[in-house]
């Protein structure tokens, strides 16, 4: 059935995208159509009154774990799910199935883990399409497809075919290990998170892999490390925007992330300034539930028609988490400061590849720790940088405390780190 999948996900893509927005706003309803004729499918809607698509509440993470049990087919519970999915991730068995249910895990880089669960028609649609939006008929030829991540996932494995060969490699291991194991493996195709990608930069300045393809995801690709990765690749890097909740978007070739509408169902919960919450339905998934589903992430909308002329929601980028949102008191009340604001900051000067965490310790103090000590004409620099970000959003008097960490935390598999006010860690 993998296998299947696989090939129903690709053609379709390849074949039956929208073109148009007439197109799109047709295919919008026919996807709203499929999803409002299967909610009886789950317990947690069948005890609500829904006659139209706005009458479907949308639901936030502390709900949905809340209510796991009740937003899938199979009725697992969440505690199993976990347990299941640890289990099968510590002992290496990711082919390991509950009741012929593949479960697996998030990486919990947004703090706490969930899991997801999927019949194997599922995976090969999810593998099927992405391989259609990154590879195209390149599918058909060999590849060698290296995945470096935290964790590995029975969603890789599951689309693993013998012309396909996928290996995951793990964020835990030493770079120089990882790089040595690449030059072996020698991918056509290296996905990764930024931090990995740069690091592996800085271990290997003259190129050992001739991958066709790059691919980034997992966090925020900063501008300054797309620009150094082009230029060592000689191409640019694609964005993914892939998550628990589905495949949502991949970066088209005038470098912006368009949202998978194909498959998916995009509202937005407006932020002001073009930014925005996306809410969720994933429309092929059918084991679980990922309908209006309120994510805590930052996307900013792009403000003209991308020049790729694809008819589907576009993004200028997506900023970062709810909980990275710093919020400052001003005379004229609170202030929110956006995660890329201070990323734009840090991202100058000498200082710009190093790994740091920034803290709000109270209400007009912040914390920035770097992995290196700056001398002190840098931290004046660095100070009057961030200050002047501040000032553009009307804050004059906030406190920056500048400090080294000779052992620096990494942060649910990131080193590079913004937290709010509430869930700021010491060190």
């Amino acid at each position: 059935m993998i296998l299947w999948g696989l090939l129903v996900g690709f053609f379709r893509e390849m074949f039956g995208l929208p073109r148009t927005q007439k197109e799109l706003s047709r295919r919008r309803e026919e996807n709203r159509a499929r999803v409002m004729a299967r909610l009886d499918d789950y317990a947690f809607y069948r005890r609500l009154p829904i006659r139209r698509w706005e009458d479907i509440p949308v639901i936030a993470k502390k709900d949905y774990l809340a209510f796991f049990h009740d937003l899938n087919r199979p009725k697992l519970r969440l505690e199993q799910a976990l347990d299941f999915g640890l289990r099968a991730e510590t002992e290496g068995d990711d082919r390991r199935k509950w009741r012929g249910h593949t479960i697996g895990l998030s990486t919990g880089t947004s703090g706490r883990r969930w899991a997801f669960v999927v019949r194997d028609f599922e995976i090969g649609q999810w593998g099927g399409t992405i391989l259609a939006k990154t590879l195209g008929w390149g599918i058909f030829r060999p590849q060698r497809i290296a995945f470096v991540f935290r964790t590995n996932s029975p969603l890789y494995n599951g689309v693993n075919r013998g012309w396909l060969k996928l290996r995951f490699f793990s964020l835990h291991d030493d770079v120089e290990k990882t790089a040595r194991a690449l030059r072996e493996f020698h991918p056509t195709v290296l996905i990764s998170v930024p931090h990995f990608l740069s690091a592996y930069l800085a271990v290997r300045p003259v190129r050992e892999i001739s991958p066709r393809l790059v691919i980034s995801g997992a966090d925020v690709l900063e501008e300054r490390e797309k620009k150094r990765l082009h230029d060592y690749f000689g191409f640019p890097v694609t964005e993914i925007y892939q998550a628990t909740e589905g495949f949502l978007a991949l970066g088209c070739r005038a470098g912006h992330l368009h949202f998978n509408e194909a498959d998916t169902l995009i509202e937005k919960e407006d932020l002001g300034g073009g930014r925005f919450h996306p809410i969720v339905t994933d429309v092929r998934r059918e084991t679980q539930a990922i309908i209006r589903y309120r994510m805590d992430d930052i996307c900013e909308e792009l403000d003209h028609p991308c020049p790729c002329g694809a008819p589907t929601l576009a993004l200028r980028k997506v900023e970062g988490r709810a909980d990275q949102v710093l919020r400052f008191q001003s005379p004229n009340g609170e202030v929110a400061v956006f995660p890329d604001l201070l990323r734009d900051r840090l991202g100058r000067g000498d200082y710009f590849d190093w790994n740091y965490l920034v803290e709000q310790t109270g209400p007009a103090q912040l914390r920035v720790t770097l992995d290196r000590a700056l001398s002190a004409n840098d931290q004046s620099r660095l100070r009057a940088d961030l200050a002047q970000a501040f000032q553009l959003r009307g804050l004059e008097m906030i406190e920056t405390d500048i400090r080294h960490a000779q052992e620096f935390p990494v942060m649910n598999g990131k080193r590079r780190r913004i937290v709010g006010p509430t869930l700021g860690p010491s060190l």
